[in-house]
């Protein structure tokens, strides 16, 4: 506004000190050139100031957005990186997942092998029951020991084939002990 007020005394001062405008100046002409050179003054100032007011605004809006749009990205940041940690930890739980899917034959021949020794103990279990039994009370098994037998199946699961001992046979004889061994083709099966 500076501007527009030199310009506007500069312009009266001449209009007094021109002769050819001596004292028949009209006052109203006056006022009126008056509010026109302030107003042509004012829009001048507006047009050369826009690009710094314009600067000034876009100055104060990134002064005042910036720092949020920092913690926003922040925080994007955070978010990604969880989410890879997400995306890794299901990833690798889904091959251990895979991988316990195929080791299933492993646990089923454990299964297998686990059965067999129960059956096994039981067996001996019931052995040992008997012998003490046997030892309790002597003269009432007397003709059992004669035809004393212990029938135990065993199978073995390998990778080449199955391989199954039908049965151990033990007999208590007065003058002889002999063990028989059948495998599963001398008495004509198959095994499993």
């Amino acid at each position: 506004m500076d501007y527009g007020i030199r310009y506007s005394t500069v312009q009266r001062s001449a209009m007094q000190v021109d002769p050819r405008f001596g004292d028949d100046v009209n006052p109203e002409l006056l006022q009126k050139s008056k509010r026109v050179t302030e107003k042509f003054s004012e829009n001048i100032q507006v047009v050369a100031n826009e690009p710094s007011l314009a600067l000034f605004r876009i100055q104060e809006h990134v002064r005042k957005t910036l720092p949020q749009l920092v913690e926003k990205r922040h925080e994007v940041q955070d978010l990604q990186d969880k989410v890879q940690g997400s995306s890794f930890d299901a990833d690798y739980d889904t091959h251990a997942v895979k991988v316990i899917h195929n080791s299933a034959t492993h646990f089923q021949n454990i299964q297998d092998l686990l059965k067999n020794s129960m059956f096994m103990k039981q067996q001996l279990h019931y052995e040992h029951q008997r012998k003490e039994a046997i030892n309790r009370n002597p003269g009432m098994y007397n003709k059992l020991q004669r035809t004393n037998t212990l029938d135990i199946p065993v199978s073995i699961n390998t990778t080449d084939g199955d391989i199954e001992v039908a049965s151990v046979q033990q007999a208590e004889r007065p003058r002889s002990s002999s063990v028989n061994v059948k495998t599963t083709k001398e008495r004509g099966g198959s095994g499993k």
